[in-house]
């Protein structure tokens, strides 16, 4: 299981996030508080908040090809 903590700055990035998540077969959600979205779901995305830091939970380990690639949504690499 990977887990981080996300951000999107424009709803290009959700679209951008959206279309990457759906590359991959495994489940791929996105957390705010109770509320549960797949990231594979553009309007599941815009039905959260986008201006708060996202929980990621991808049901993969932080060593697979799509924790490298979702570096650039990282809330820790846009402080």
């Amino acid at each position: 299981m990977f887990k981080t903590s996300i951000v999107f700055h424009s709803i290009n990035e959700a679209k951008e996030f959206s279309v990457l998540a759906s590359q991959y077969p495994f489940n791929i959600d996105l957390a705010l508080g109770k509320y549960i979205v797949s990231a594979k779901s553009i309007m599941g995305i815009f039905s959260l908040e986008l201006s708060k830091h996202l929980e990621l939970i991808a049901e993969c380990d932080q060593n697979h090809e799509f924790a490298k690639k979702v570096t650039p949504f990282l809330a820790a690499q846009k402080q």
